[in-house]
C-alpha cells in the first residue's frame, strides 16, 4: 500500500511540476507584427481570353482603386490560346485589372474583369461592374479578362 500512495504522489507531483512549468511563461512582453509581414507585396495572376479565334496582343493594366500610385502594366503578346501573365511584387491594395490592345487601329479592343465575368459571361449577364481585386500581403489573386462589352471600362488606358 505504500508503494502505492509513492506512485500516486510522485504522479501527482510531476503533474503539478509541469503544470507550474506552463505558467512560469513570460507573457508581459508583446510580440507585433513586423511591419514587412504587413507590407509584403502580394500577386494578381491574370488569365486573358477572348470573343475571336486568338487573343490579340493586350496590355494589361492593374489600377489601384484610389489612384494612390501609377498604374501596374503588362504587356502580353497575341496568341492562339488563352494567355496567362502574373503582376510579381503588388503592394497591398484594391485594383481593377483592365486590357487595352497596344494597336491604334484596334483601339476599341478593351477588356476587364467584371462581375460579367463572375457571372459566366453569358447573355444573361449583364452586370458589367468592374470587380474590385483586393490584394492582401503575401497572397496571389487569380482574375480572368474575359468581358469586351463593359461600358465601363475606360475608352482609353490608365496613365
Amino acid at each position: 500500500m505504500k508503494l502505492r500512495t509513492v506512485c500516486v504522489l510522485v504522479a501527482i507531483a510531476l503533474l503539478l511540476a509541469g503544470c507550474s512549468m506552463s505558467f512560469n511563461i513570460n507573457t508581459s512582453s508583446s510580440v507585433s507584427p513586423s511591419s514587412s509581414a504587413t507590407t509584403r507585396p502580394g500577386e494578381i495572376a491574370v488569365t486573358i481570353t477572348y470573343p475571336g479565334n486568338y487573343v490579340p496582343a493586350m496590355n494589361v493594366y492593374a489600377v489601384r482603386v484610389d489612384k494612390s500610385q501609377s498604374p501596374l502594366v503588362l504587356q502580353t503578346n497575341q496568341s492562339n490560346t488563352i494567355v496567362m501573365a502574373v503582376f510579381r511584387d503588388v503592394p497591398p491594395g484594391t485594383y481593377h485589372v483592365l486590357a487595352y490592345n497596344p494597336d491604334p487601329a484596334l483601339a476599341n479592343v478593351r477588356g476587364g474583369y467584371t462581375r460579367a465575368v463572375l457571372c459566366g459571361g453569358t447573355a444573361g449577364c449583364i452586370d458589367h461592374t468592374m470587380v474590385d481585386v483586393v490584394v492582401a500581403p503575401g497572397a496571389q489573386v487569380k482574375v480572368i479578362i474575359g468581358d469586351y462589352f463593359a461600358e465601363s471600362i475606360p475608352l482609353q488606358p490608365p496613365q
